[in-house]
């Protein structure tokens, strides 16, 4: 068993040797202030078979140039057993994309430490972690952040169901300042569990939403929405019945929804398709544009053209 530690001098990079890819003994790796060696060989082996915990403070790590691949991700999935993950970043960490992927990770910590710093372009979290039971998320550069599989369930009679409600507000809270998100059902469907136990974040930055809502949680639509005061958003919808009546109108649209994409599957009924869109055209005052897909069909959009809108300016268009 070996713990291996490195705290490198403030003013003074130190580089790691290409060794620290490959231990068959290496349980604990804690690097602070020091620069992963770039792999110019995308066959070089990576192989840390027994590490469980690592930490990562105001580390520089490198994509390659040859292959969409960074060092520290080969460096995370390298690592079949690791449960304990942080990645402290600074604004001097030039990395566009990190991913984080691993089947075997139970806790996940991604702090970003300058406050200072604006909302960074282009720049993405990814992260693939299915047993993931602990999550603390405080990013606010980046523009994106994707979660893959977050599968957890929300109850509130113990402690082990505090503590996921506590990883889900921590997930929240640190994906709210994002202006571009785009959100898998699973993921909608913890969320609506959170939301009828606690209130739910509001996501100022968002201007951008691609979202699936199924009918368990079909009410989540609103209450998620009204979240989003500034959305411009393309809800996909995956749905069979729409048997909710949808009364509450959020804020955004009023004030900022200006382009909305309907999509439904095919089996979907004539007047859920017609109820769906009719709820956007009755109450989106600035909306531009209502694009519906080939899924509603021609007849479909002939009756859903028919209704009034409130916004003088919108235009129904299929795509």
């Amino acid at each position: 068993r070996l713990d291996f530690q490195v705290n490198s001098d403030e003013n003074e990079l130190a580089w790691m040797p290409l060794s620290l890819y490959s231990s068959n003994t290496l349980v604990s790796l804690s690097l602070y202030h020091v620069a992963l060696c770039e792999l110019l060989e995308p066959e070089f082996p990576v192989s840390l078979p027994c590490l469980r915990v690592m930490h990562l403070d105001t580390v520089r790590y490198y994509k390659s140039m040859l292959h969409d691949e960074s060092n520290v991700e080969r460096l995370i999935t390298s690592c079949h057993v690791l449960e304990k993950l942080t990645i402290i970043r600074d604004s001097f960490e030039l990395l566009e994309i990190i991913r984080v992927r691993s089947k075997s990770l139970k806790s996940l910590a991604l702090v970003i430490e300058d406050s200072n710093v604006d909302l960074l372009e282009n720049h993405v979290v990814e992260i693939d972690a299915p047993k993931l039971e602990r999550m603390s998320l405080c990013d606010h550069l980046s523009e994106s952040i994707v979660i893959y599989t977050l599968y957890c369930s929300i109850c509130s009679d113990d402690d082990d169901c505090f503590s996921k409600r506590t990883m889900i507000r921590n997930f929240l809270t640190g994906i709210s300042t994002v202006c571009l998100m785009e959100i898998s059902s699973d993921t909608l469907k913890v969320i609506h569990d959170y939301s009828k136990l606690e209130l739910l974040p509001q996501f100022s930055n968002l201007s951008w939403l691609h979202a699936s809502f199924l009918e368990s949680f079909w009410e989540l639509l609103p209450t998620f929405l009204g979240c989003c005061p500034n959305l411009h958003t393309r809800p996909e919808f995956d749905k069979e019945e729409w048997p909710i009546k949808l009364s509450y109108v959020p804020p955004c649209f009023v004030s900022s929804l200006k382009y909305v994409e309907l999509s439904t599957p095919v089996t979907t009924r004539t007047s859920s398709q017609v109820k769906l869109a009719i709820y956007f055209l009755r109450n989106c005052a600035a909306v531009k544009k209502l694009t519906l897909r080939e899924s509603f069909g021609d007849d479909i959009i002939k009756k859903i053209k028919k209704n009034p809108r409130r916004s003088r300016r919108c235009s129904i268009v299929t795509g």
